[in-house]
């Protein structure tokens, strides 16, 4: 739900407001192992640090997350999440 909320502000251009929803989603998606969800909050994140044309901490959470989806062979969960 967190994550949908962040989406929805990250299509609102409300850049900030969703890096901190998506940061408190990869913290519960740490707490729970949930490593696709971990990926794609990630995502979020460097999508709106590139919105905030912060590139180069955009690139260090893209590589977070393109890390998750190689573990888990879960590119198409990546690819639709963009």
């Amino acid at each position: 739900l967190i994550g949908r909320k962040a989406r929805i502000l990250l299509s609102q251009q409300k850049f900030k407001e969703a890096i901190i929803l998506s940061r408190q989603a990869t913290l519960l998606d740490s707490l729970v192992n949930n490593k696709r969800a971990l990926g794609i909050s990630n995502l979020q994140i460097a999508t709106a640090l590139a919105g905030l044309k912060k590139y180069d901490s955009a690139i260090i959470y893209l590589n977070k997350a393109i890390k998750l989806a190689g573990e888990l062979n879960n590119w198409l969960a990546l690819y639709r999440a963009h």
